[in-house]
């Protein structure tokens, strides 16, 4: 359930099922793993089948969720924990927090900027990009991942980026308006979503990889709407703004 929630691969999240039930002694385990459920069944020579299924709702990408639960399972590969602790562990790991709320907005602006000297923008356009990105961040986190859909809050946080990227030009905090909204943009591309959905579909997940993938189209058309929308909206308004 950690790793699939948090981001992680079908083929991981059954390769960490077998090992763990293979090294507590589940002569008899299935696993059907989709994008956002789990149905298992396990048990022993002589007693019933213990079956269960488990729904997993589309959050986002954990890395450090999974990069615990992963060295966790070798560990038990490893003897190293009765099934009680490695219970606890994984309780732990569960519970394990996001950065801090100052450094994730920092990050969001540090990495934006990077992205958008590699596209060889110009000083005082990173520097704008690294505002935006940081802006964005506070909307996204205060208003949009708790209070919109997936496909709305990326509308909107496209919208806000190119409104903010546009009106940074008019003050003349930037010059180059495409790599601006680009390298702004750039926390808001679901990547991680992208590349998970194809390796699926080459391990023989169809399913779910169609899914992942199908999510990240989405995010990527609702992006480019946002943007889009915003930028004829203001080119109705005032005319050669975005030229």
């Amino acid at each position: 359930k950690i790793l699939l929630e948090s981001g992680a691969e079908i083929f991981r999240v059954e390769e960490t099922m077998r090992r763990i039930v293979r090294h507590y002694g589940i002569e008899s385990a299935g696993f059907a793993v989709m994008g956002n459920a789990i149905i298992a069944t396990c048990g022993v020579d002589g007693q019933e089948q213990c079956a269960k299924i488990e729904h997993i709702p589309v959050s986002g990408v954990r890395l450090d969720k999974i990069t615990a639960v992963n060295q966790l399972s070798r560990e038990i590969e490893k003897g190293k924990y009765t099934c009680e602790q490695a219970w606890r562990k994984l309780e732990e790991v569960e519970k394990i927090e996001k950065k801090a709320l100052w450094l994730r907005v920092l990050a969001s602006g540090v990495g934006s900027a990077c992205f958008c000297a590699l596209l060889q923008a110009t000083f005082i356009d990173c520097i704008a990009v690294f505002v935006v990105s940081m802006l964005l961040y506070f909307f996204m986190h205060f208003v949009s991942d708790k209070h919109m859909s997936r496909l709305v809050g990326n509308l909107c946080n496209s919208a806000l980026v190119a409104l903010l990227c546009i009106f940074c030009c008019q003050i003349g905090l930037g010059k180059n308006l495409g790599n601006m909204v680009v390298g702004s943009i750039t926390q808001l591309i679901p990547g991680v979503a992208l590349t998970s959905g194809i390796r699926d579909m080459t391990g023989g997940d169809y399913i779910s990889g169609t899914v992942r993938l199908l999510d990240a189209l989405l995010g990527f058309i609702s992006i480019a709407v946002g943007v889009g929308v915003t930028f004829a909206f203001c080119r109705s308004l005032w005319g050669g703004i975005l030229l």
